[in-house]
């Protein structure tokens, strides 16, 4: 018996769209709970990722805990939505807005709440929206600070809880500002939680350009790899 667990990210095995048919190619859509019933039914996953907000809904909840329960699965970590509506172009926890960066850090607290109703302790922050596309867009070292105060707030916030950061050097901004998993393991550093740490995506680490091997190695030396997404990104 394996001391791994495996599970799956629901909203993956949704529609998916790209920049040429942005409505996606699947003309059947399964529901988060139909997509849980499948999956479950191979016999090959211990669990599953959730998005709140996002492709799962807080008014989803009382359905994905039956199709859980029914399944035997249980939430690995729930994700942020921090990247797909329009209000966080400008970026999410590190938008040199004030009222932007209030309901990002707002967002995630809901998301906070959200996994422990599902009783999971893991919440992963993925924020494709905060970083830049040009030289001198942005004042460098103050979204930094933003991004090290957010981590601890919502590390204070739920001092029992695993919060991870998933690093991807770019898209949809040019430039991530956790870009690689050097740079998320200097963050949790200087944020100094014991329960910060990563969620290291292996597609997003060879798109960096970085060693798969040495991600994991460093990442597990501190005492930081909360998660591994398995993939390659090359779809």
């Amino acid at each position: 018996m394996s001391d791994f667990k495996y599970s799956f990210i629901a909203g993956t095995m949704g529609q998916l769209g790209d920049r040429y048919l942005r409505t996606g190619y699947k003309s059947q859509v399964l529901s988060p709970v139909e997509v849980m019933d499948r999956m479950a039914s191979y016999g090959v996953v211990d669990g599953v990722e959730l998005h709140c907000r996002g492709t799962e809904t807080e008014e989803d909840l009382q359905a994905l805990a039956e199709a859980l329960a029914r399944n035997k699965l249980g939430v690995s970590c729930v994700n942020t939505w921090l990247y797909g509506q329009i209000k966080w172009s400008r970026g999410s926890v590190t938008a040199s807005d004030l009222v932007t960066r209030k309901e990002a850090i707002s967002a995630v607290m809901a998301s906070i709440d959200y996994a422990r109703r599902l009783k999971t302790n893991y919440v992963s922050l993925w924020m494709g929206q905060d970083g830049f596309d040009y030289a001198f867009q942005t004042d460098y070292n103050a979204q930094w600070g933003y991004m090290i105060e957010a981590l601890r707030l919502f590390a204070d916030y739920a001092p029992d809880m695993k919060i991870a950061i998933e690093p991807k050097p770019g898209e949809p901004r040019n430039r991530l500002l956790v870009d690689t998993v050097s740079t998320a393991l200097l963050m949790c550093m200087e944020a100094d939680r014991s329960n910060l740490g990563l969620t290291v995506d292996i597609g997003h680490t060879m798109y960096a350009g970085q060693s798969m091997a040495q991600a994991l190695s460093i990442s597990t030396r501190y005492e930081k790899l909360f998660n591994v997404h398995v993939n390659d990104n090359y779809s």
